[in-house]
């Protein structure tokens, strides 16, 4: 089974790469409420209500066919790694 960072941990800065650069700063800074629809795609949990989030673009398949696909993606601002899941 996975793991993923606690909840509302103060994160140390992380060394920051210019894809992160680039994506952050076209983010919309936006606070979870309490209707709970804020699900992070770096830590794999919902947001709590309060937290700060990062809503932004993402490509996840770059190509030039029919099958090119991009969407906007929440990140807590508190989330450090990836979660990592392994099925057995």
């Amino acid at each position: 089974m996975g793991h993923a960072p606690p909840r509302n941990t103060p994160s140390p800065t992380p060394e920051i790469t210019p894809r992160a650069r680039t994506l952050t700063a076209r983010a919309t800074r936006v606070q979870a409420g309490e209707d709970g629809k804020y699900p992070c795609r770096v830590s794999l949990l919902d947001a709590d209500p309060g937290d700060e989030l990062a809503l932004v673009h993402f490509t996840n398949h770059d190509v030039e066919t029919p099958y090119r696909n991009a969407f906007a993606i929440f990140i807590r601002e508190c989330a450090q790694e990836a979660a990592e899941y392994i099925d057995l």
